[in-house]
């Protein structure tokens, strides 16, 4: 069997693009079970170097990074640390101004990003990540 060359994607593997995750309950009455929600994705971000990180998420919305599923980083409000629980998570402003010192800290290889969804309002509100935007190289 042959195939043809995929130009489809500008020469690269074409692969499906996670656009939209929705926490939202069928009648719309509850949708946070006591705990903050935690969104985490599979699969990580090769890189060799992130020039940027851009996050635009309401303030219910915390984070960690982590370069290999196993610890995961918070901002301390001064340098990045290991977090003992998931409590211990960063706003996506400091992911941003920060992000610089953590790939200083933890080097090049892959990114992945857990997301926390609370709220502190009637259970009934909702928590929303809208954009996670990276600007990367990965030579």
């Amino acid at each position: 069997m042959e195939a043809e060359d995929n130009t489809a994607c500008g020469g690269n593997a074409c692969l499906p693009e996670l656009s939209l995750v929705s926490l939202n309950s069928s009648d719309n009455t509850t949708r946070y079970y006591g705990e903050p929600q935690v969104v985490q994705p599979q699969l990580g971000v090769a890189y060799t170097e992130i020039q940027s990180i851009s996050i635009d998420s309401q303030d219910c919305a915390s984070f960690q990074l982590s370069p290999d599923q196993s610890n995961y980083w918070f901002w301390n409000g001064v340098s990045w640390s290991i977090a003992s629980t998931n409590a211990q998570s960063s706003s996506g402003q400091d992911i941003q101004d920060h992000i610089a010192q953590y790939v200083q800290q933890t080097g090049p290889g892959k990114l992945y990003i857990k997301a926390f969804l609370s709220t502190n309002q009637p259970q009934n509100s909702s928590c929303q990540i809208n954009d996670i935007d990276l600007n990367y190289t990965n030579d």
